[in-house]
C-alpha cells in the first residue's frame, strides 16, 4: 500500500478535505490507523476499532476506497479531534456511516458495468451530482448485473442442450435446416407469411453445423426508445439489457453504440473498457415525443462510421413500446434493406402490430411484458434472437 503522502499527490478526493479543514497530520493518522492498524491517538484509534468489518481488507489493499475512507473520517473530525475516546467513537462511526453510502454506490457501478475496483470508486464520484437519478441508476446497475450472469447461464446452457453436431443458430434461407421456433410459425396464416419474408430476405433462424464457416460476431447499435411512455420501469429495463448485451460484446473486444431517440437524438459510442461512456448512457433521458424514423436513419449512419473504422457487420437493436405510426418509419427500413444492415425488434410493455414495418422487416422480434420487466431472464430472448 503507498504511503499518505503519495495518496495525497494522487487522489483528489483525498487532497480536497484535508486541505479545507487543514487537517494533514489528522489525516495522515487516520491513514496509517486504517491501511496499516498503526494508530496512536484517540481520534486514530477510535477508527480502526470501527473500521467496518466488511471492508478491513478491502482498504489494506486498495489505495482508492483508502483514500474516500480518510476523507470521510477528515469531514467527520476535522482539524481538532476530541480527546475523548466515547465521542471520538461516535465521530468515526459517523465517518464510516458516509463511507458506507459511498461503497454502496460504488458496488452498485461494478455491478452494473462490470469494471475493476480502481475504477468503479472514481465512477461512484463522477456521477454523484445534481441531475443524476442515483435510484434509476441503481434500479438499472442491479437489473444489468442479474442480466449478464442469466445470459451467462444461457450461454452455458445452449452449448450444452444441443447435438454435439449442431453449432448454434444464424441467419439463413434454408427451409430444411429451420430451428422448431421457427417451423412452429408455419401453423399461423400471418406468421407464416412473416418466415417466408424473412426466407426470402435471408433472415430466417436456422441450425449452424459444425464445419460451417462462422463470420465474427459484429457490434450492436442499440436504438433507445426514450419517449415519455417510456419513463420509469420500461427504461430501467431498456438501459439493463443495454448494459448487459454491450458488456458481453466488450468481452469479445466488439465495441457498441446507442443511438438515444425522442424528438430529438443522443449518440454514446461504447468502445470495450469505457464504464464512463456507459454509465453516461444509462443516466440519459431525453424525454418527449416519439421520431423512430430519425433514429433508425442516426443508426444507420453511426454503422456506417463505425464500418470506416474497419468495424464491420454492426446490427440495429430498437427498444421500444411500439408507439410510432408506421409511416414514419418506411423510408428509413428501405435504406436499412439497401445498405444491407439487420434489424432487431424488442417491444417493451408494449407491442407492434403485426404489419408494422419494424416488426415485419425485423430479423428477430421479441416482446417483453409489464409482467417480466423485472425479471433478469427476459434478457435472454434478446440475446437468443440475435445470437448473441
Amino acid at each position: 500500500m503507498m504511503t499518505f503522502k503519495t495518496a495525497m499527490r494522487r487522489h483528489a478526493m483525498l487532497r480536497g478535505p484535508v486541505q479545507d479543514h487543514g487537517a494533514e497530520a489528522v489525516a495522515s493518522e487516520f491513514w496509517d490507523a486504517i491501511t496499516r492498524s498503526q494508530s496512536d491517538s484517540p481520534a486514530a484509534i477510535a477508527v480502526e476499532d470501527t473500521t467496518p468489518t466488511e471492508y478491513a481488507v478491502l482498504l489494506t489493499v486498495e489505495d482508492i476506497p483508502a483514500a474516500f475512507a480518510v476523507a470521510c473520517q477528515v469531514r467527520a473530525f476535522g482539524a481538532n479531534p476530541p480527546s475523548d475516546p466515547h465521542r471520538c467513537r461516535q465521530l468515526a462511526r459517523q465517518g464510516w456511516d458516509e463511507f458506507r453510502a459511498i461503497a454502496d454506490a460504488a458496488g452498485d457501478r461494478q455491478r452494473g458495468t462490470g469494471c475493476d475496483l480502481s475504477d468503479a470508486w472514481p465512477l461512484f464520484k463522477a456521477f454523484d451530482g445534481a441531475g443524476v437519478d442515483q435510484d434509476q441508476l441503481r434500479a438499472i446497475s442491479d437489473l444489468a448485473g442479474r442480466m449478464v450472469v442469466a445470459l451467462k447461464g444461457a450461454l452455458e446452457k445452449r452449448v450444452t442442450d444441443v447435438p454435439d453436431e449442431v453449432k448454434g443458430v444464424k441467419l439463413g434461407n434454408q427451409f430444411d435446416q429451420l430451428v422448431p421456433a421457427e417451423y412452429a410459425r408455419l401453423a399461423n396464416k400471418t406468421l407464416r407469411t412473416e418466415l417466408i419474408g424473412r426466407v426470402v430476405r435471408h433472415r430466417a433462424n436456422v441450425v449452424e453445423r459444425e464445419g460451417e464457416e462462422q463470420k465474427a460476431k459484429g457490434p450492436m447499435v442499440f436504438l433507445l426508445d426514450e419517449s415519455g411512455s417510456m419513463e420509469g420501469e420500461r427504461d430501467v429495463w431498456a438501459k439493463a439489457a443495454m448494459t448487459a448485451l454491450t458488456r458481453l460484446a466488450w468481452e469479445d473486444k466488439r465495441p457498441c453504440a446507442v443511438v438515444h431517440f425522442s424528438s430529438a437524438t443522443k449518440i454514446h459510442k461504447l468502445l470495450p473498457g469505457d464504464h464512463r461512456s456507459l454509465v453516461r448512457a444509462q443516466t440519459l433521458f431525453l424525454d418527449g415525443g416519439t421520431d423512430m424514423g430519425t433514429a433508425i436513419d442516426v443508426g444507420l449512419d453511426t454503422v456506417a462510421e463505425l464500418a470506416k473504422e474497419g468495424i464491420k457487420g454492426a446490427d440495429l437493436v430498437l427498444i421500444s413500446d411500439g408507439q410510432v405510426p408506421r409511416r414514419q418509419v418506411t423510408g428509413p427500413l428501405d435504406r436499412m434493406d439497401r445498405e444491407g444492415v439487420r434489424l432487431w425488434t424488442v417491444a417493451i410493455g408494449g407491442h407492434f402490430r403485426d404489419d408494422h414495418p419494424c416488426r415485419e422487416r425485423a430479423s428477430g422480434y421479441q416482446m417483453v411484458d409489464e409482467t417480466r420487466i423485472n425479471d433478469a431472464n427476459s434478457v435472454t430472448a434478446i440475446a437468443n434472437a440475435t445470437g448473441r
